[in-house]
């Protein structure tokens, strides 16, 4: 908290931004919550009981306002019940500053609009586009899909973002061509010679090579995850899975023109960046791709965010021309439902799902546009993808929808391991030390990479994935508790044993979402010949099949492990509960 705070000379007792308070760690908020309500605690106890519950910045954003969180501290309620409302407070005035501000900028634009006129673009005077695109407005969150009301003044992109955007088209085409060309030059034949561009697609799934590719979204804000450059540059290693994302797409388009593949999988698998090369390769086939990589970013303002990405994808001068005038919801929906072949990828769904607490008006928001992307959808092939605890995704697999999808597990593949060692020579570790690194990171991209700080290996980001588990575990607890229902407590702990020991797992978890924490734990199909005696068969094509369980990473079994055991629930044996 002094370092982020007193060192700059800012009020330790003042309501911090909500990008402030989600970048500080457990410590870091305690310190914020004392110097504020220095009486929230009644003693020292309840301070150490607060501490040992390590709730970050973020963590504690999240549950604002939510009671039934903040009590699994194991604090009095008078306690936790103002932590509750604090974090409530926070989130609110956070709100107002907000939409305070968004008034004072719609005043001032007016202002600013008519003294640009006076300036010319080439002055040395005139603002950026970025500059000029931000005074437009990003608080425009009460569109309505009707079209009626959703209309804004000043909508359209300047001449020169418009330019940027189709320059950026024509970038990455070229980058991929170039990279088929490369291949083919230095390969005889190329094993994915299935597919166009047989050359680029041997090599975005080869590990040995790092590309830096142009990321298929400019001129808006663009997701934090990427580590984008100031010239819109972005690293991608290689995955091995990426033809079967292009068969998997391929298969979904030939059952009908109108589905939905889902790219779903565990936690910090690399889905994002597996996503943005397959809009770079369908980009460079010349292929009409809306690309939507945070549905969080688009939120702020839908029409300005979907007319950059309708011009990236339409890339003739007439469809670009009516683009540009397709100020309202329903005009959009209307120049879609017109067009063919068109391919929707869209990342981070799960914003779009409803949260409890929330203040309606972002309910709301959240809401208009989910139900407006699906009518955009509809008629139309799209790749999706979310978190893995996506409830309206998981209610929609156990509905047995049309969906199509593609399903990834776990970390890196032995051969993407070795690459990423490769990668990471300095790190001078002995097999076995390479090995419990592997394990306890699960060889996840997102995990690896975190622990890897100035050339050294520095497990500290690992507290907070066990914190995440521990918390939806004792989550289960409380709820079940709550309901006296000792049968989903059970049943949630043979499914997390099953999962840590590799077994077969009884399906029905899977019709109650909210005892599978999805993040890290999975369960894969399987099929044999042999007849199975534990229920837990299908019959599929003449096969019998089952389901096998599985957990991300070993630092989320040894902390659900450890959290188990003081339950008396764990059957691991041999668990180093003690690792972290």
């Amino acid at each position: 908290m002094n370092a982020s705070n007193q060192e700059v000379g800012q009020d330790p007792k003042r309501i911090p931004t909500i990008q402030e308070m989600e970048s500080w760690d457990d410590e870091q908020l305690l310190e914020w919550i004392k110097n504020i309500q220095p009486k929230i605690f009644r003693d020292n106890n309840d301070v150490l009981t607060f501490k040992a519950a390590r709730i970050s910045g973020s963590t504690f954003l999240d549950y604002a306002g939510d009671t039934d969180f903040f009590s699994k501290t194991q604090l009095p309620l008078g306690v936790y019940g103002a932590l509750a409302s604090l974090a409530k407070k926070v989130k609110k005035q956070n709100d107002q500053s907000n939409q305070t501000a968004g008034q004072k900028r719609k005043g001032d634009n007016k202002k600013r609009r008519k003294d640009d006129e006076t300036v010319t673009q080439e002055s040395p005077t005139s603002k950026s586009p970025k500059r000029m695109r931000l005074e437009r407005g990003q608080n425009q969150h009460h569109d309505n899909n009707d079209g009626d009301n959703d209309q804004r003044q000043n909508i359209n992109l300047l001449p020169e973002e418009i330019k940027d955007i189709r320059n950026r088209r024509q970038a990455i085409k070229k980058i991929i061509t170039g990279l088929d060309t490369k291949y083919s030059h230095e390969n005889s034949a190329s094993p994915d010679s299935e597919f166009a561009l047989p050359g680029a697609v041997a090599l975005l799934s080869d590990p040995q090579h790092e590309h830096r590719l142009l990321f298929p979204m400019t001129i808006l804000k663009t997701p934090t995850r990427f580590a984008i450059t100031k010239e819109g540059v972005w690293q991608y290693v290689g995955r091995e899975i990426f033809p079967e994302l292009l068969r998997q797409l391929k298969t979904a388009r030939e059952a009908s023109p109108y589905s939905n593949l889902w790219v779903y999988g565990t936690r910090g698998y690399g889905k994002s960046h597996l996503l943005a090369a397959l809009v770079c390769y369908l980009s460079a086939l010349e292929n009409r791709v809306i690309y939507i990589p945070d549905c969080r970013i688009c939120l702020e303002d839908p029409l300005l965010y979907f007319q950059a990405a309708l011009l990236f994808a339409f890339t003739d001068k007439a469809a670009q021309d009516e683009i540009v005038t397709l100020d309202t919801k329903e005009k959009i929906r209307i120049f879609l439902g017109r067009q063919r072949n068109v391919i929707f990828v869209i990342d981070q769904m799960n914003a779009l799902c409803e949260k409890e607490g929330e203040p309606q008006h972002t309910r709301s928001a959240k809401g208009d546009l989910s139900d407006w992307i699906n009518r955009l959808i509809a008629r139309h092939t799209a790749v999706l993808s979310s978190s893995a605890n996506n409830q309206d995704y998981l209610r929609g697999q156990i509905l047995e929808n049309s969906n199509f999808t593609m399903l990834v597990y776990g970390g890196l593949t032995e051969t993407e391991m070795k690459c990423w060692w490769d990668r990471h020579s300095d790190l001078s570790l002995e097999d076995k030390a390479k090995e419990n690194f592997e394990d306890l990171t699960g060889r996840i991209p997102l995990l690896l990479n975190e622990c890897v700080v100035r050339g050294k290996i520095n497990l500290s980001p690992l507290q907070k994935v066990a914190d995440k588990a521990v918390i939806f575990t004792d989550g289960v607890k409380l709820k079940t508790l709550n309901e006296g229902n000792d049968v989903r407590w059970t049943r949630y702990c043979e499914f997390v044993n099953a999962c840590f020991l590799g077994l077969r797992v009884q399906t029905v978890i899977f019709q109650t979402p909210d005892l599978v924490d999805y993040r890290f734990f999975f369960g894969r199909e399987e099929r044999h010949e042999d007849e199975l005696d534990d229920g837990s068969e299908d019959e599929v094509n003449g096969r019998r099949t089952y389901v096998t369980g599985g957990c991300s990473c070993g630092v989320v079994r040894e902390a659900v492990a450890n959290a188990l055991v003081q339950y008396q629930q764990c059957q691991v044996s041999g668990c180093n509960v003690d690792i972290l």
